[in-house]
């Protein structure tokens, strides 16, 4: 096509379908991936390579080749997989009751097993729209820096998110006795009396407890050794019931 708009022609309209077939010509190899410098090459020289170089849109390491020499490959085949690993993404799991602190753009610090003692900081890039029906946790993607390429696909980690919290009455979790039904903690009074307050209780983590309603912020109570007030308090119950009703079967003997 270039060598025929080369060779001129006398007639315009044909000057004009030779341009045009030249220009559908490049755009052909364009799309089809040819390189610009390739196509330099060709024009300049005027003969095609039976080798042609195809280069990556995107630095970054390849994961698969799917590809070897010799192959037939046809349009939609992946032949390599390549993924730039200066930025990583991490998919973490948000517990359903804690989905309301999570918010898109939210910071985040993350530790891993295999660098101990170090942290590193990203962001909330998206939230997915559904909660698992088997863990019932939702996904969130985090965005980290990866400079050193250290962070490696594969990896586990913790992440821990920041600055959406709200204040909140919490106490330990040692400190909240369950019987079954209810939720209690022992109000020391004076430091001699203790009394069993029946608590209304929320969110919970590895250390404290929420607590909705049946405390107030600065009442003293018991963190310690609830098991031994609890069990105590229940056999002192026991105890003067079955004398209660060891009395009233002598009265009725009696009568």
């Amino acid at each position: 096509a270039r060598r025929a708009l080369e060779r001129g022609a006398a007639d315009d309209d044909l000057t004009r379908t030779r341009r045009s077939l030249l220009d559908a010509a490049r755009q052909r190899l364009e799309l089809l991936g040819v390189a610009a410098d390739e196509l330099a090459r060709l024009e300049a020289v005027g003969t095609p390579n039976s080798d042609i170089w195809v280069s990556s849109p995107s630095s970054g390491h390849v994961l698969q080749k799917n590809v070897f020499a010799g192959q037939y490959v046809g349009p939609g085949r992946s032949l390599l997989s390549i993924v730039d690993l200066s930025r990583v993404w991490v998919l973490a799991d948000v517990y359903e009751q804690d989905i309301p602190s999570v918010g898109v753009g939210q910071k985040a610090l993350m530790t891993t097993a295999a660098y101990e003692g170090e942290t590193f900081a990203g962001r909330v890039e998206f939230m997915y729209p559904s909660v698992s029906e088997k863990t019932r946790t939702l996904k969130v993607r985090l965005e980290f820096l990866n400079p050193s390429m250290r962070l490696r696909p594969g990896m586990y980690a913790k992440v821990e998110l920041e600055g959406r919290g709200k204040s909140a009455l919490v106490v330990p979790v040692e400190a909240v006795m369950d019987d079954g039904r209810l939720q209690y903690v022992f109000v020391a009074h004076d430091g001699t009396r203790f009394e069993p307050r029946v608590v209304r209780v929320g969110k919970r983590t590895n250390d404290f407890v929420e607590v909705l309603s049946g405390l107030s912020e600065g009442e003293p109570i018991v963190t310690s050794a609830n098991f031994l007030i609890d069990s105590e308090s229940r056999l002192k119950a026991a105890v003067a019931g079955m004398g209660s009703t060891q009395s009233d079967a002598h009265a009725g003997h009696d009568g």
